[in-house]
């Protein structure tokens, strides 16, 4: 009979071949991870520090990410968002400026209001006190 190890060699050569590839195979799934999970956070992470940014008053940021799936679709809505914040705060700006100037227009109407007033006041009231001197004499003489 043969002995247990001439028996088992072709099977634990079998298993060390099995464990090597297997660690292999485990090494390769383990880079390939890396580099996958690369490609999908380091666009997110872009998109994270420009929001960043966006939040500190800084709407020239773009985000330039070129890939054609959904991280690439969440880039350009983002870029569109971005576009039509800085249109809103144009139109803020302009709507403001348009305000002021109106402001002004009616300040400087009051100021001519009240002159005005002031004016025709002044001319009623020499008159007015005439006449009432007039009236306080022919009074006294009755």
């Amino acid at each position: 009979m043969a002995p247990k190890k001439e028996v088992f060699a072709p099977a634990i050569r079998l298993r060390n071949k099995v464990v090597v590839v297997g660690l292999l195979a485990i090494v390769v799934a383990w880079i390939l991870a890396i580099f996958i999970s690369q490609g999908i956070t380091r666009p997110i992470r872009k998109l994270v520090r420009i929001t960043a940014l966006i939040a500190k008053g800084d709407l020239t940021q773009r985000a330039h990410i070129k890939q054609k799936d959904e991280v690439g679709d969440l880039a350009r809505s983002f870029n569109k968002m971005t576009d039509k914040l800085n249109d809103a705060i144009a139109l803020r700006d302009q709507e403001i400026l348009e305000r002021k100037n109106i402001e002004e227009q009616l300040k400087e109407e009051m100021e001519e209001k009240t002159r005005f007033i002031d004016m025709i006041s002044n001319e009623f009231r020499t008159p007015l006190t005439a006449i009432r001197e007039g009236i306080k004499a022919v009074l006294a003489e009755a």
